[in-house]
């Protein structure tokens, strides 16, 4: 697994380092205990949710409440 430090994420994402805290404040990353502790799959998928949103000029209200929905389970497939 790739350890990603902020400036990659950055780089990345296009998120500054502050909006990544917020995103962490708000419970929607895993915090980051060490410098460079790798993100996990979900985490680098809502940064890339929390992205899309930002270029879209989504509302940090609405991109906050959107994010929480996406960390919602999924229901169960059914055949």
């Amino acid at each position: 697994m790739h350890a990603y430090n902020t400036k990659d994420l950055e780089r990345l994402f296009g998120i500054a380092r502050l909006a990544v805290r917020s995103l962490t404040r708000a419970g929607h990353i895993t915090e980051q205990t060490r410098a460079g502790a790798p993100l996990t799959r979900s985490d680098l998928l809502m940064l890339r949710t929390a992205s899309a949103l930002r270029s879209a000029k989504i509302s940090a209200n609405r991109n906050h409440r959107t994010l929480q929905r996406c960390a919602l389970p999924c229901p169960p497939a059914q055949h």
